[in-house]
């Protein structure tokens, strides 16, 4: 390099900049985030294994005993059947449509009533309704009428279908069998959940009980695996943030060097003598 010609300064190593203070915050944050992440991701996992340790199948329980209204349902709620005392709510049975009898698609129907339950009177209000399926309502047959007075129920409870609204849908017509649309249909309190009972409604077919839940739940599964690549992320992402750090600083330097060049040729330009050997000029200078 001719002289004068300006270098780039030396920059220093990776592991200096990573211990920088901005970057050691920066290390400190990305690792909280990232056992927060590691943390949910075995908590899925052990949700995912819980169907495992499901409570055995008992005998017929009040339910009063395993599930209160407008509760979500655990492992007790549907780990047998449960009974329930009422009267028949005078409010407008439901249909869940484009269902077979399994609950699979089709071209039938559920038919959903509310059943008003003993007990559960509470601040003013008045009894919890709970969701019964009353059976399975085969296309093109007439709708029996609703039931009414006082009933004892016994069957199997099933978690709330995911709301679809009714927008769009004739009146008394559900897409699923929504403790939340219901809720919109017939008021509260309302029970998170529904219940197939044992035996079907004069004039109706028989629907399936739910099938429990048994061995790991792969969704929880693949949520974990999520939340585990999020951790990595974060630590990735504290890398990304050094080599980008060091990248700037290191074209920063050449922009330098750069311009340091281009003055010193500019120097040299104005003056022809600038940059030669001072020896080389004695001559010159001795014959003036």
């Amino acid at each position: 390099m001719p002289t004068g010609e300006a270098r780039p300064a030396p920059q220093e190593s990776p592991v200096r900049t990573a211990l920088r203070p901005r970057m050691l915050a920066l290390l400190a944050l990305a690792l909280g985030l990232a056992v927060v992440f590691a943390e949910l991701g075995s908590w899925q996992i052990g949700r995912a294994r819980s169907a495992d340790q499901a409570p055995p199948e008992r005998a017929v329980v009040p339910i009063s005993q395993v599930l209160a209204p407008q509760e979500q349902l655990g492992a007790d709620a549907v780990a047998g059947p449960v009974s329930a005392t009422g009267t028949w709510a005078d409010v407008p049975s439901q249909r869940v449509v484009d269902r077979a009898a399994d609950g699979g698609a089709g071209d039938g129907a559920w038919v959903i009533a509310a059943l008003d339950v003993d007990g559960t009177a509470s601040d003013g209000a008045g009894p919890a309704r709970l969701p019964v399926v009353l059976g399975f309502l085969p296309a093109g047959q007439p709708l029996p009428a609703a039931p009414v007075g006082d009933v004892e129920v016994t069957g199997e409870l099933a978690v709330s279908q995911d709301p679809r609204g009714t927008a769009g849908l004739p009146a008394g017509e559900l897409a699923t069998a929504s403790s939340a649309d219901l809720l919109n249909v017939w008021g509260g309190p309302i029970y998170a959940g529904y219940l197939v009972p044992q035996e079907p409604l004069a004039g109706l077919g028989a629907v399936p009980p739910p099938q429990r839940e048994t061995g790991t739940n792969l969704q929880n599964v693949s949520y974990a695996f999520q939340w585990w690549v999020f951790a990595g992320f974060a630590v990735l992402m504290w890398l990304r943030v050094v080599h980008d750090v060091r990248r700037r600083e290191r074209e920063r330097a050449e922009d330098e060097a750069d311009e340091r060049l281009a003055a010193h040729a500019a120097h040299q330009t104005h003056d022809p003598r600038a940059g030669t050997d001072p020896a080389d000029r004695r001559p010159q200078e001795a014959s003036r």
